[in-house]
């Protein structure tokens, strides 16, 4: 149950965390005319080429010529039941990874991280889904904090990136 509870907060925390940094005016879809529509950041255009930063496929290049339109995407607020479905959605792709598990399971004995999950409130906040709650949780911060959680976050957006790009 601790490692359901676990995954369950590391999931959310990416997820919160993805949804709070992106600003709607900065995020664009990007649709080809081959009917392929990107969501992303325009970095730059230089000679006819436009530089986009995806969340799965990093930094791409694009001639303008293949681009149909541009246009502002606006951002899904992070509800209790899209937080749900997505944490959900990602824990197979994490579970399905055994050195990733591993990882996670090393990061559960830190006593820092044991000390934090502890706390009823936090546990409440996190498996009720609400990112209100969980955002506004003093524990939230603590356990962003530690360093291996901060590790922790890069190993498993680095997987879910190879997971979207290497189906």
């Amino acid at each position: 149950m601790k490692l359901k509870i676990f995954l369950t907060l590391i999931f959310s925390f990416l997820l919160i965390s993805n949804t709070s940094a992106q600003t709607p005016e900065a995020k664009k879809n990007i649709k080809l005319k081959d009917g392929t529509i990107l969501k992303g950041r325009v970095i730059s255009m230089e000679d006819g080429v436009y530089t986009i930063r995806t969340p799965y496929l990093n930094e791409i290049a694009i001639n303008e010529e293949d681009i149909e339109t541009i246009s502002d995407h606006v951002v899904q607020p992070l509800t209790q039941d899209l937080l749900r479905n997505e944490v959900e959605a990602v824990q197979g792709q994490v579970i399905a990874n055994p050195a990733l598990m591993q990882e996670i399971q090393e990061t559960m004995n830190n006593p820092k991280i044991r000390e934090i999950m502890q706390d009823p409130e936090f546990i409440n906040a996190v498996m009720s889904m609400d990112p209100e709650a969980i955002k506004n949780n003093e524990k939230t911060y603590e356990m962003l904090q530690q360093p291996e959680i901060k590790e922790l976050f890069q190993k498993i957006e680095s997987t879910l990136n190879n997971t979207q790009t290497n189906p």
